[in-house]
């Protein structure tokens, strides 16, 4: 029993007094309680049955109301529904994503292809290497073209002047191809006198897929534009 209730026996044995159930207590016996200040103020000789003590306590607690199974039922339909629109999203998500990093990785080519370009003038020829460009001309098909792994650590001619067989990747792994031609109207237009080449260098992505049978169409492909120029 604790102290509380044991206070609540003391006040129902002197009920017959005139002093109620303050003769229970002694002024210094212990801190006061919110209980004790309730039994203050109950009227002296109040009576109170053995069920009370048990159930008094419980008038002064607030209820709480529980979820209702509307309410439950609303709730899971919610989260279900924020679930099925965040996984709608991650694929176009992801795509995006890996688009982005694949059009970055084509941003550094520029320097790769200048490389290359330089080998291949180094290897046949400037004039024979300018020669061996098209010249632009709508629509710009059949330019000289280089191939690129996908993290374009190999980039390499493979119709002119090829590296050897070890250095040469596999066509599954040919993911960034590379079409160059020259200028048709000056002032870039390759002119034999000077020392001078321009060059036009559309990038486009993924050439081959893994497991393709083909090649990924130029319009299904993301592209990429730029100038590169060689010195004689």
């Amino acid at each position: 029993m604790d102290a509380d209730t044991s206070l609540f026996c003391r006040s129902l044995l002197a009920r017959s007094t005139s002093s109620g159930p303050r003769a229970c207590r002694g002024a210094g016996d212990r801190k006061r309680t919110p209980t004790d200040n309730i039994l203050n103020r109950l009227p002296a000789g109040s009576y109170l049955r053995p069920l009370d003590l048990e159930t008094f306590p419980l008038l002064f607690v607030r209820r709480r109301r529980a979820f209702s199974l509307i309410e439950v039922i609303i709730a899971v339909g919610v989260f279900a529904l924020s679930v099925v629109v965040i996984l709608a999203l991650l694929p176009p998500l992801s795509r995006q994503a890996a688009d982005s990093a694949d059009a970055l990785v084509a941003q550094s080519l520029p320097d790769s292809v200048r490389i290359e370009l330089t080998r291949l003038a180094i290897s046949g020829g400037f004039d024979t290497l300018a020669n061996r460009l098209p010249v632009m001309a709508a629509p710009l098909v059949d330019g000289l073209t280089l191939v690129a792994a996908h993290d374009a650590q190999r980039l390499y001619s493979p119709d002119y002047l090829p590296p050897q067989s070890s250095g040469q990747l596999p066509q599954a792994e040919q993911y960034f191809l590379i079409e160059v031609w020259r200028f048709n109207q000056p002032p870039l237009r390759y002119d034999p006198a000077t020392a001078l080449l321009a060059v036009y260098v559309r990038v486009s992505w993924p050439y081959w897929n893994p497991g393709a049978s083909s090649a990924t169409p130029l319009s299904a492909r993301s592209q990429l534009t730029f100038t590169v120029s060689l010195n004689r």
